[in-house]
């Protein structure tokens, strides 16, 4: 008799739905907080060590992983896009919590029969993933603002790239000592 519980997780709560032997037995919330995971590892204890099955969504899962790691619990994290094409069932449904709660705990005695063995990462790896996507971010945030510093630069001093390299902080500072073109209010006869 295998028993997993479906979690899905929001930014301070999730919805879990028990399910053993492809019925759904129970279904609840528990918040994502020290007290939510007390009720949870209640929850798991009352049906005798279920699994648990989320949808990773980031930063708001990973307080839930990371306590399921904690305390040696069996859990398998779904990427979103398999989430998805699990939870579509070709029905149009209202999507909700409860109903991808319940969806990820059934699907997932058609779609792994035998119970999922976690990989643990190591600790200094995941560490590294972090300050890698931290990097990206910074990086692609850095490529958008100059974007829009050039176009911004190109709306208030059209063809300025043909005397200046703006590549240069000279260029921009010289920039900074003119008015936009548009503005007529600083001249006075």
């Amino acid at each position: 008799m295998r028993k997993i519980i479906g979690i899905d997780v929001s930014k301070s709560t999730a919805k879990l739905s028990v399910a053993i032997d492809a019925k759904t037995v129970y279904e609840g919330d528990i918040t994502l907080d020290m007290i939510g995971f007390t009720s949870l590892k209640a929850i798991i204890d009352s049906y005798g060590g279920a699994e648990v099955v989320f949808e990773a969504t980031g930063v708001y899962s990973r307080r839930l992983e990371r306590y399921l790691l904690d305390e040696s619990i069996t859990y398998h994290i779904l990427n979103p896009l398999v989430a998805k094409k699990r939870l579509d069932d070709g029905s149009r449904t209202r999507k909700n919590d409860v109903r991808d709660a319940r969806g990820l705990a059934i699907t997932e005695f058609a779609k792994h029969p035998k119970p999922f063995k976690p990989s643990f990462y190591d600790p200094v790896y995941r560490e590294l993933m972090d300050i890698s996507r931290y990097y990206d971010q910074q990086t692609e945030d850095l490529k958008r603002t100059k974007n829009r510093i050039h176009r911004l630069i190109q709306l208030s001093f059209p063809g300025i790239e043909e005397e200046l390299d703006l590549r240069k902080p000279s260029a921009l500072h010289t920039l900074t000592l003119f008015f936009s073109p548009g503005r007529t209010d600083w001249i006075k006869f």
